[in-house]
This record gives C-alpha cells, sequence and structure tokens, in this order.
C-alpha cells in the first residue's frame, strides 16, 4: 500500500495541519505488515511536528518514495517481501544524506544490529520489547531540527 501525502521539498517542510502552518518532520514507514504501519502512523500521530507522508509493504514502494517524498525520516523493518530493510537504510542514506533511519525490527540479533549500525541506521528498535521507543525517538529529532 502507498500512500503518499506530498509536501513541498526541504529539510522542513511547512504543512497545514501544523499549528500555525509551522514546520514538520516528513515520515515515511516501510514494513510489509498493514496493521504494523497503522500502528507506527498512529503512535506518531500524537508527536507534535511530525506528518507520516507515505507508507510502502515493499522494497521497490519504498526506493519510489524516498525518491518522490525525500522524507526527512524514514522507519524500516528488515524483512520485506522483495528485498532486505538494509537496502532501504542504504538507499536513503545515499539520497538524503541528512535524513534519520530508525530500523524497526524483530529481528535484533547483535550482528544484524551492528550492520545496521554500520550503514549508518541512526536507531535501531525491537518490535516486540522497545515499540513505545519509536515515537520518542522520532520526536526527539523533530525537536533537534
Amino acid at each position: 500500500m502507498v500512500r503518499p501525502r506530498l509536501l513541498a521539498r526541504g529539510v522542513l517542510r511547512r504543512h497545514p495541519s501544523a499549528p500555525g502552518g509551522g514546520a514538520v518532520l516528513t515520515v515515511l514507514l516501510v514494513d510489509d505488515s498493514p496493521l504494523l504501519l497503522s500502528r507506527v502512523a498512529e503512535a506518531l500521530a500524537d508527536v507534535p511536528d511530525v506528518c507520516v507522508v507515505g507508507e510502502a509493504t515493499t522494497l521497490a514502494q519504498s526506493l519510489q518514495l524516498i525518491s518522490a517524498l525525500h522524507p526527512d525520516v524514514v522507519v524500516a523493518d528488515l524483512h520485506l517481501p522483495d528485498g532486505d530493510g538494509r537496502q532501504v537504510l542504504a538507499a536513503a542514506k545515499r539520497e538524503l544524506p541528512s535524513s534519520h533511519v530508525l530500523i524497526l525490527t524483530n529481528y535484533t540479533y547483535p550482528p544484524l544490529r551492528q550492520s545496521c549500525l554500520a550503514l549508518g541506521a541512526d536507531a535501531f528498535v525491537d518490535k516486540s520489547s522497545e515499540f513505545e521507543q519509536v515515537s520518542a525517538i522520532v520526536g526527539s529529532w523533530s525537536h533537534a531540527a
């Protein structure tokens, strides 16, 4: 499922639903589970100055949306039906070096975590035990901008 909401280009974007049309951190969600996409979108809906601008369920969709939307943040799963979340991470960091990437996965083996961090992941979060940290992490990036 791809549901982009296009905003103006730039690191921080103006969004009509932001209070006073203020600056908003844009987020792309990538996961093969529509249920998890909804959960993450709901968690981020309450974070001030953060707006989910697109959702992708495959590697191919995520690569298209990274290029089209230029999100400030990408939240990506590692397991995708047509590829690996590390490919999403590498594409985001290559195309948008200042973007933040949060890996949200059930595959939390230490070597996999180290691989993602070495590729430039800004955060690596366990879906089952650390999910509640997602909104705080993304919110901290909003405040840092």
